[in-house]
């Protein structure tokens, strides 16, 4: 009787333990286990051209045009790897600063020069997938000063850069007392902004090409560098700031520099 009577006692003492919240923790804590994080490295441009849209069509517009480009390389976008792929995409923002890939049509030079930016010559680039041992090649002749360099990628090179002023001139116009639609602040200066890198692409690539622009293209990218800093530190918006000088000023020398970038492009 008193067996039982312990027994009883005992076994209601275990079941109050077991009811303490710090003991349930502990018995929970102890029986899980724990979980490997996995990460998926998802590639923006693949999964952009799934759906049916207006977009998906441009992306695989885009992705058949880099896939041409790839061709000499003897391979395609989905062959690439991630670092490859990386440098495609950075490539794509260098030639075509603040557009989208989903957005913006790439025509067959762009995507070549795009190709050749992120991966270089297609020849090196095989052989450094291959492991392959050759001879080094014969040292070139020196390049003289002014003398193309890269005819093909010079000629996609010139023609997004006169594409580049072209849309200089239309997006400093819409900013102008007359451009019609004004909008918020922050997107004027966006387009300020990238008017002025791409006048500065302009400025860096054309001398490479053996092309040359005059000082209109070091004047452009001043003035579009000043128009920037006048919106900046103005609190109204650029219409109101900008003169209409300054404004046709910006115009001019973004014709003038296109025309200049169009008569190189022909003589190639």
């Amino acid at each position: 009787m008193n067996r039982q009577r312990r027994t009883s006692e005992l076994a209601a003492a275990l079941f109050t333990l077991l009811a303490l919240p710090g003991v349930t923790a502990a018995q929970a804590s102890s029986s899980a286990k724990p979980s490997a994080a996995i990460t998926i490295q998802i590639d923006p441009w693949m999964t952009s051209a799934r759906k049916e849209t207006q977009q998906t069509r441009v992306a695989r517009s885009n992705l058949r045009a880099l896939n041409d480009a790839l061709e000499p390389y003897r391979m395609t976008y989905a062959d690439l790897n991630d670092g490859e792929r990386a440098e495609i995409r950075n490539a794509f923002a260098n030639v075509l600063p603040g557009q989208h890939f989903t957005m913006y049509r790439i025509n067959s030079p762009q995507a070549q020069a795009i190709a050749y930016l992120a991966l270089g010559p297609a020849r090196g680039r095989r052989e450094h997938r291959c492991e392959y041992t050759r001879q080094p090649d014969p040292t070139p002749a020196p390049v003289q000063a002014g003398e193309p360099i890269g005819s093909s990628v010079c000629s996609a090179a010139l023609d997004t850069m006169s594409r580049d002023a072209a849309w200089i001139h239309t997006a400093i116009l819409s900013l102008s007392r007359s451009g019609g639609g004004h909008r918020q602040k922050s997107a004027e200066l966006d387009d300020l902004r990238a008017m002025a890198e791409r006048a500065r692409g302009i400025v860096v690539e054309t001398p490479r090409c053996g092309c040359r622009t005059g000082d209109d293209a070091d004047a452009l990218l001043t003035s579009t560098r000043e128009a920037l800093d006048a919106v900046a530190a103005s609190s109204v918006p650029a219409w109101m700031t900008l003169r209409a000088e300054h404004v046709q000023r910006i115009s001019k020398l973004s014709d003038s520099v296109e025309r200049s970038l169009l008569r190189c492009l022909s003589s190639r």
